[in-house]
């Protein structure tokens, strides 16, 4: 296993995993958007587990005994389903593996602490396989670690889902703004008073926004994470998306853009794949939660379904 280096905008998200290293849950899955280097925080993390002499920062030491076999690919107290598939030369991970990785997990520790079971891809696990595992998840020996990389939630068994401690990975944000058209673009959101109206910072923002440009499963809750009522204001939020509603029924109107026309090519790949009636029913909600935003409602929860009726919108192509 060849250690990447993380990614700047996971250098956090990877600190506060590792800070768990001595107390992490048996069964971890880390989630995050495909093709964006999800894969370097599994590793990092694998490579920590798996060192005899951790550094302070929970990074692996790259020369002890156990990170030098790992390097090369032959640490015993790892099981790697792709290494694994790669040499049945298979593309879904069958009951079978799952059965040898269970005889592969009774086996102490040669090396450091743990052993870790590791899949990159949980789609690769079918229904048959999917049910093995669970029966070692449920009651694994001590000194195993599962760590699992998915990239669509919805793909794994909900009793497998359970069972693990889900890491949301904070999305990469999508820069289809110029930076110097930044402060602009904010001002004309809020109406020329940024300072009066907006205690959001760009950051935050720009998190909403790509969101709903890619309203993944693993986008959706890493800003929950965010904007769960308590950090950030729950009305501000759903105001946004009401507002981003509202530009796009415009757009599909007109073929203008009122508010976030800095956005228009994202919005342009949105729009065709919409029910313009469909967005009404969604923005009614949104009018209601506006109307009781002040109340004891569970913000994070709101928001995520609101999230998650928004991603619905694209299920299906418009006419």
């Amino acid at each position: 296993m060849q250690i990447e280096p993380l990614p700047d905008y996971w250098q956090n998200d990877y600190a506060k995993l590792s800070s768990q290293l001595d107390n992490l849950p048996s069964a971890t899955l880390i989630c995050g958007e495909e093709c964006s280097g999800v894969s370097a925080v599994a590793d990092n993390l694998i490579a920590a587990l798996l060192c005899q002499n951790p550094t302070p920062e929970n990074q692996a030491c790259m020369v002890c005994q156990s990170c030098q076999l790992l390097s090369q690919n032959a640490n015993p107290d790892i099981f790697d389903f792709a290494t694994e598939l790669e040499l049945i030369e298979s593309k879904v991970i069958t009951v079978d593996l799952v059965r040898k990785m269970i005889n592969f997990a009774y086996l102490s520790p040669s090396f450091a602490a743990y052993k870790v079971v590791y899949i990159a891809n949980m789609s690769k696990l079918n229904h048959s396989s999917a049910n093995s595992l669970l029966k070692i998840i449920e009651e694994p020996p001590s000194y195993v670690k599962f760590i699992f990389v998915s990239y669509n939630l919805s793909s794994i068994i909900p009793t497998i889902l359970s069972r693990c401690n889900k890491v949301m990975l904070t999305p990469p944000i999508t820069k289809t703004v110029p930076e110097s058209e930044e402060s602009t673009f904010w001002q004309s959101y809020y109406y020329q008073q940024p300072s009066a109206a907006n205690p959001l910072t760009v950051e935050q923002l720009q998190l909403l926004t790509n969101t709903l440009i890619k309203p993944s499963v693993a986008n959706i809750f890493s800003c929950c994470e965010v904007f769960n009522g308590k950090q950030v204001s729950f009305l501000l939020a759903i105001e946004f998306v009401y507002k981003w509603l509202t530009d796009l029924v415009a757009y599909i109107n007109s073929g203008k853009l009122l508010i976030f026309n800095q956005y228009q090519q994202s919005i342009d790949g949105l729009v065709n794949r919409i029910k313009l009636e469909n967005i009404f029913y969604l923005s009614d909600e949104l009018v209601f939660l506006i109307k009781w935003a002040n109340h004891p409602l569970n913000h994070k929860l709101q928001l995520e379904n609101i999230l998650l009726k928004y991603q619905q919108l694209f299920s299906v192509k418009g006419n």
